[in-house]
């Protein structure tokens, strides 16, 4: 799932390489949709399904750094009180 819970349907024409991810729970249908938007891109089709909002929309995660490593930890001294 992504952050703003937009599905993210790209093709890089530099690597080749198409992606559809983030639809979790929207199944069939927007897979359908994604199959469509990733044809229309590859082949260079410019036609009104690539000019939606989630055609070669990318919202990445922010890094949390800081919150990861006082997870972890977390997760460390649990797992230490287990194993005593």
């Amino acid at each position: 799932m992504t952050r703003d819970f937009m599905p993210n349907i790209g093709f890089d024409a530099r690597t080749r390489i198409a992606t559809a991810y983030g639809y979790a729970s929207q199944r069939v249908a927007t897979s359908n949709l994604a199959g469509r938007i990733l044809t229309d891109l590859i082949t260079e089709t410019p036609i009104d399904l690539t000019h939606l909002p989630m055609a070669q929309h990318h919202l990445w995660w922010k890094p949390v750094p800081l919150r990861l490593v006082g997870t972890r930890y977390t997760q460390w001294a649990l797992g230490r009180l287990n194993a005593h």
